[in-house]
């Protein structure tokens, strides 16, 4: 009988994104994303679906902050 190789399992994709729930308002939202690198994208709705801006500052390759003006609840998606 033909000697015949199993193909290695292949590993998962790596994760590229990130989905950052904030149900109680704050005017700093500190992320915890795990993501190894400093995401180049940042977008945050509020929960009416308004895109609202912050200061965004990467704390590390695993961690970001997002500050606002007025405590906000919502949601960031990091990419």
């Amino acid at each position: 009988m033909p000697y015949t190789s199993i193909p290695p399992a292949s590993a998962p994709p790596p994760v590229l994104a990130y989905r950052h729930a904030q149900p109680v308002p704050a005017t700093q939202w500190l992320i915890v994303h795990n993501l190894g690198f400093r995401p180049s994208g940042v977008l945050v709705t509020d929960t009416s679906g308004t895109v609202v801006e912050g200061a965004v500052a990467h704390l590390d390759p695993t961690t970001t902050t997002i500050t606002f003006g007025l405590p906000i609840s919502g949601i960031a998606d990091l990419s």
